[in-house]
């Protein structure tokens, strides 16, 4: 984290440790405030990846499994990067801030995209880097807090999910969910805006965001499951990351031969688990019955809910689904009782 932003936060009563923010002081409230009352958070626990240069986009589109050429600085995208095999090394958003590619994705994953994306860039003219010190990352959520940004922004403000808005040196995300959105830009413009959003809105730590962003259904990977899953396991058909009209990249047999079958035997599934401690990314499910091995499952992130155990957004087997009991055996065998997803999943 910037030692300028952390001595802002630290101020503003941030509670630190590495480096990274942890809450601001009272984390059970920070839960039930990001439910429904307007609240700012710190994405510092997002990296930034730039990728810049007069071959950028055709890099970019070479390498993704996503429809690069829908990207514009009006509208970004969920997106996705694949192994050969057609695994999903990392999910993120993509969005354009002047002429410059940005991909929002945790941080704990960039070094190792960073490195795997200049292995290919060879005669090509673009620059990637790590952005994360540059651009001060902010998440926005809550109605009450829309008049405070679009006085910011100097205009109205982008609504439909992935519209994007630059002004005042400001990026503007809407992510999607009701009134959510990611706000970017340099350290004293983000100063500037934090101060405002905080008069009417809550401070929440990264925990309470990830509330918002499972119930969102929105898959970001970490080092535990990453190249486990092809991209129609974790929903991202759904959400768009998937151009599958585009040209050749990495996996796309596999993305493609999985689409023509036309049967995808797990899905990304959100559920709340009523375990006393926390489900963790890669831990499996079971189907209550069957043995330990023949896993229903597999955790793909999860965060406290107010009410009580965990929202826990897993990767689950089709045909569990109300079959019985599905649980989580290093959880204290906690039943894992799915919800509706936010968006429909295709036919196909």
């Amino acid at each position: 984290m910037k030692p300028e932003w952390a001595t802002f936060l630290t101020d503003a009563g941030a509670e630190l440790a590495d480096g990274r923010l942890i809450h601001f002081g009272n984390p059970e409230r920070e839960r039930r405030m990001v439910l429904g009352a307007p609240v700012v958070a710190d994405l510092g626990h997002l990296g930034l990846l730039e990728v810049r240069g007069a071959d950028a986009r055709s890099f970019l589109q070479a390498q993704l499994a996503t429809d690069v050429g829908t990207v514009s600085a009006e509208q970004a995208s969920f997106a996705c990067y694949l192994s050969p095999q057609g695994k999903v090394i990392a999910s993120f958003i993509l969005f354009m801030r002047g002429e410059d590619f940005y991909l929002m994705l945790p941080r704990e994953q960039l070094e190792d995209v960073l490195a795997r994306l200049r292995r290919f860039v060879l005669r090509a003219r673009v620059t990637l880097e790590d952005a994360s010190e540059t651009l001060i990352r902010i998440g926005v959520a809550g109605t009450a807090l829309a008049d405070d940004l679009q006085e910011s922004m100097g205009g109205a403000l982008p609504t439909r999910p992935f519209a994007v808005l630059t002004a005042q040196d400001t990026t503007l995300v809407a992510l999607p969910g009701p009134a959510r959105w990611l706000a970017l830009g340099p350290l004293t413009e983000m100063k500037t805006l934090w101060q405002r959003l905080q008069v009417h809105g809550a401070p929440v730590g990264p925990a309470a965001w990830a509330l918002l962003a499972i119930q969102a259904g929105e898959p970001f990977l970490s080092a535990e499951t990453a190249e486990q899953f092809i991209p129609q396991m974790l929903n991202l058909d759904a959400l768009g990351a998937i151009g599958f009209g585009k040209g050749c990249y990495p996996g796309q047999e596999t993305v493609t031969r999985v689409r023509h079958r036309g049967e995808i035997k797990r899905r990304l599934r959100i559920g709340l688990a009523q375990a006393d401690t926390p489900p963790r990314p890669g831990m499996s499910l079971v189907r209550a019955g069957e043995a330990a091995d023949e896993a229903a499952g597999t955790v793909i992130a999860a965060a406290r809910h107010p009410d009580g155990g965990y929202l826990t957004m897993a990767v689950v087997r089709q045909d569990v689904l109300g079959t019985g009991d599905i649980t989580l055996p290093d959880c204290g065998n906690a039943v894992f009782r799915p919800r509706e997803l936010p968006y429909a999943l295709p036919e196909r």
